[in-house]
């Protein structure tokens, strides 16, 4: 082999290490496992999982801005840890801080880094000027050192190009970090900030980031990770294991095996509570911020139809629009029988232009109906039936009476009920989309009134608690509104079938959600009625 070509087998060997930080990690960095042994660090599912949505978005904007929900113990904290050095360590004047919520986590994060540092190969490593226990400085003008939260002074004081702010739902003073060290990052290319965390309820600065990201608002996005990447959360099953009806639900969803099921029951025995086992071991985002069964439908219903395959090709299309007069989100959900084909929320749209779009919406589309919201979405009403749409676009106000008057408190308790039977009479199929998903879970469960009746939490409520407004619950319980009627082969008629008080509340449901059979059918076609 010659001088020239093992010259250039470094240079290219380098270049990679600068440049590929799996390739660094593998052959540069050594990490504590669980059961104590010092061995490279090779990126298991859940870091390379994050690794390609980091590079994904640097890519696309050249800056990274992360937030990470996930459980325990996943690596997260080491793969951002080991990013980071490899970043100080291959670049020069970069300054990186590692952000805790307590004094002994921070501890143990700058140990993982002095770990790195101390068995980093002689001709990687480079040799810091300052090395004590909380700050590695080196000759290159880069440095990387540590804090714990508490105070709205922490980190403040220079520029940062790498931020990790670490367990970020318990700071003591969210505030002081978002006014504070966050702001220590410029908007620059090149610079990066993880903000990762288990989750802890919905008071904590992390709750409100985390919603902006996942409705795809400012620039940091989410990165959710399930417990259940992890190869080491398992047990091994007695033989005489048998799945409860939740377990067998979790086989279905994420194809978990019964190893990974034991360990789980032994976990929430271990944790004497299945909701704190949800928040330290979320298999969802959803299950991860809400305790099991507050909400009107619950996450697990709402997961099996994210994973259902039924179509339904021959039930009325129906589709619920949540119009807002000043320009604000509207949320546009398409059904049809057993199946929520599409959701769409639109911002920007002035009463005329949204009305044209809907307009446009329905030509091309077909729907039997639009059902939309007339109290905020009178004047988009209007328009459409100007436009000559009044036979198939109804407006529906929200405290209108219900159908069934004797159990519901009004027209938006009723549309709600209804959308929630519609998932636990299951199988549905609904859009796999984790906003979605948000949206129909962040509406607590029904409550009666004084007299008996049931309704939902108030819409203002729902946005103070959760920072969702739920635009695509909304526009989705508006599908039920009323039932509808296609006769057989789709051909569209208006008929009037008046409902009685001796009609079961499941019969009404079934006859709005498009399952009643007509008289007239063959047995072909699911047909239901409008009752207009």
């Amino acid at each position: 082999m010659s001088k020239d070509f093992d010259r250039e087998y470094q240079r290219k060997y380098h270049r990679r290490l600068d440049d590929d930080f799996p390739f660094f990690s593998k052959w540069c960095l050594k990490i504590k496992t669980k059961n104590g042994t010092i061995e490279p660090f090779t990126v298991n599912r859940a870091q390379e999982y994050l690794h390609a949505q980091v590079e994904k978005q640097r890519m696309a904007t050249g800056r990274v801005r992360v937030l990470v929900l996930k459980g325990r113990q996943q690596g997260v904290s080491t793969y951002i840890g080991g990013r980071f050095y490899w970043r100080t360590t291959r670049k020069p004047g970069i300054s990186t801080f590692i952000l805790s919520h307590e004094a002994s986590t921070t501890e143990k994060l700058f140990q993982m880094v002095s770990r790195f540092q101390n068995n980093c190969p002689d001709a990687v490593r480079l040799v810091p000027d300052v090395a004590n226990q909380r700050r590695l400085v080196f000759n290159t003008g880069s440095e990387y050192f540590v804090g714990t939260a508490g105070n709205e002074d922490v980190g403040r004081g220079g520029t940062l190009q790498n931020l990790h702010a670490s367990e970020a739902a318990f700071y003591e003073n969210g505030q002081g970090f978002t006014t504070g060290i966050l702001q220590s990052v410029p908007d620059a290319e090149g610079t990066e900030v993880f903000i990762e965390s288990t989750a802890n309820g919905m008071e904590s600065v992390f709750y409100p980031m985390a919603m902006n990201a996942l409705q795809g608002k400012g620039d940091f996005i989410l990165v959710f990770i399930p417990w259940f990447w992890q190869q080491e959360y398992r047990r091994k099953a007695p033989e005489n294991f048998t799945p409860d009806a939740n377990e067998l639900d979790l086989i279905k969803l994420y194809g978990l095996d019964y190893d990974q099921l034991y360990w789980r029951r032994l976990k929430i025995i271990e944790l004497k509570d299945v909701a704190l086992f949800y928040r330290e071991y979320p298999c969802s985002v959803e299950e991860a911020f809400t305790v099991s069964g507050e909400s009107l439908i619950p996450a697990i219903e709402v997961m099996k139809a994210r994973k259902s395959d039924i179509v339904d090709n021959y039930s009325p299309l129906v589709i619920g629009v949540d119009p807002n007069d000043a320009g604000g989100p509207v949320g546009i959900v398409w059904r049809r029988g057993r199946q929520i084909l599409r959701t769409q929320i639109i911002e920007g749209r002035k009463p005329m232009e949204l009305a044209g779009y809907l307009a446009t919406v329905i030509d091309n589309d077909g729907p039997i109906k639009m059902f939309l919201d007339s109290g905020n979405g009178y004047g988009v009403l209007d328009r459409l039936h100007q436009l000559g749409y009044n036979e198939i676009v109804v407006g529906i106000g929200a405290g209108e009476g219900a159908i069934e008057e004797e159990l519901y408190l009004n027209k938006r308790a009723e549309m709600g009920c209804a959308l929630a039977d519609w998932f636990m009479n299951g199988p549905v199929r609904i859009p796999n989309e984790d906003l979605f998903q948000k949206h129909l879970c962040c509406v607590p469960k029904r409550i009666k009134t004084v007299g008996e009746k049931i309704k939902l939490e108030a819409k203002e409520k729902i946005i103070r608690d959760t920072l969702i407004d739920p635009h695509l619950f909304d526009a989705a319980a508006l599908t039920f509104a009323y039932p509808v009627r296609t006769e057989v082969w789709g051909a569209r008629q208006a008929v009037r079938k008046p409902l009685t008080r001796a009609q079961s509340s499941l019969k009404t449901t079934r006859r709005r959600q498009g399952y009643e059979r007509g008289d007239t059918d063959t047995g072909d076609v699911a047909t239901a009625t409008v009752a207009l």
